[in-house]
């Protein structure tokens, strides 16, 4: 509805792609404003029918540990679709903030917007990882962290604080860096968390392989 309001105020080309540097290197149509829209759309549509998914699984379960990890990793999803969609959404406003002012307005810097954003959606998604529970589609899923519910819950603790230290230092490094920076430093930061998240998944694996009684069948 918003981007609906804002295309009546905009000229029929406008800038749809920006640079490093911030300068406009691509003109379309204004109608291409609701490529966005109808993403966020569709990405939330998605995570709606994971959360449903989580949430059947768990009223058809008799198993009671299925049937608490089922409605926990729901509530997790609901988070996820309200904390992707949120930040999506505020990147659309921001977007049609330019194109309505006209590209010579140079003191919004998209870039560096979105790397803070995705910086805050970082420290968000971090902080509901630990509270998700083994599973096939949230949190970290690599072999060594589903090998049981220990090495799940240790593996999603890390992750979680790591990717929430890469959303600090993603949102600090967009306040006084520049865009291209900003960018380069956020795929970095995420790159090393999941890095060290990964390497600590491994360890706490090799840990619990050898202790076969505690592993879950």
């Amino acid at each position: 509805m918003i981007t609906a309001v804002s295309v009546q105020l905009m000229p029929e080309r406008v800038a749809v792609h920006f640079g490093l540097s911030g300068e406009a290197d691509r003109y379309g149509s204004r109608y291409e404003s609701f490529i966005l829209p109808l993403i966020i759309i569709i990405l939330a549509a998605v995570w709606e029918l994971v959360s449903r998914a989580f949430e059947k699984r768990a009223e058809q379960s008799d198993d009671g540990r299925e049937k608490s990890h089922s409605r926990s990793n729901a509530r997790v999803a609901d988070i996820i679709a309200l904390s992707v969609t949120a930040m999506m959404t505020l990147m659309q406003i921001v977007f049609l903030f330019r194109w309505v002012k006209g590209v010579e307005y140079a003191d919004l810097d998209e870039l560096r917007v979105m790397s803070a954003l995705m910086g805050i959606l970082f420290i968000v998604l971090g902080n509901v990882m630990p509270k998700t529970k083994p599973n096939g589609s949230i949190g970290l899923r690599v072999k060594w962290s589903m090998y049981n519910d220990v090495t799940w819950q240790k593996s999603n603790t890390l992750a979680g604080i790591m990717l929430m230290a890469a959303g600090v230092l993603s949102f600090v490094t967009a306040l006084v860096a520049s865009a291209a920076v900003s960018v380069v430093m956020l795929l970095v930061y995420l790159a090393a968390a999941v890095t060290v998240s990964c390497i600590y998944a491994k360890k706490v694996y090799d840990s619990e392989k050898d202790r076969p009684s505690k592993n879950t069948p």
